[in-house]
């Protein structure tokens, strides 16, 4: 029995993403589960935009697309993070750190277009 070798995996998943990018139905299932995943790895570790946002992409038909599903993903992790602090009480005394505030929401931006990048090289 031969082994897999890693240029054939790599076209197994080539193919099966270019399935599900030509399929509505299986692009919106895929991009839901990317989208689950991403919010918990995005709790878990401020990388974790990155990877989620990459997951996020990489079902989108076009690169323009999925620079556009990263960028959405970074502002809803950042939304989400405002939620926390509302819910929290401490949306106030975030907002007065002033810098170290902005550049956690600028470095959520950043990290999701980094993600939202990955579509244009696969």
């Amino acid at each position: 029995m031969s082994r897999p070798t890693a240029s054939s995996t790599l076209g197994g998943v080539l193919a099966e993403l270019e399935r599900i990018r030509a399929d509505r139905r299986a692009r919106w299932i895929a991009t839901a589960i990317a989208l689950v995943l991403g919010i918990l790895a995005a709790f878990l570790d401020p990388l974790g935009i990155v990877l989620g946002a990459m997951a996020v992409a990489l079902p989108a038909r076009d690169p323009y697309r999925g620079l556009l599903r990263g960028l959405a993903f970074g502002l809803l992790v950042v939304g989400l993070l405002v939620a926390q602090l509302v819910l929290a009480g401490t949306l106030g005394p975030a907002i007065a750190l002033g810098l170290p505030f902005y550049l956690a929401v600028g470095i959520g931006v950043a990290f999701g277009l980094l993600g939202g990048l990955v579509r244009g090289v696969v």
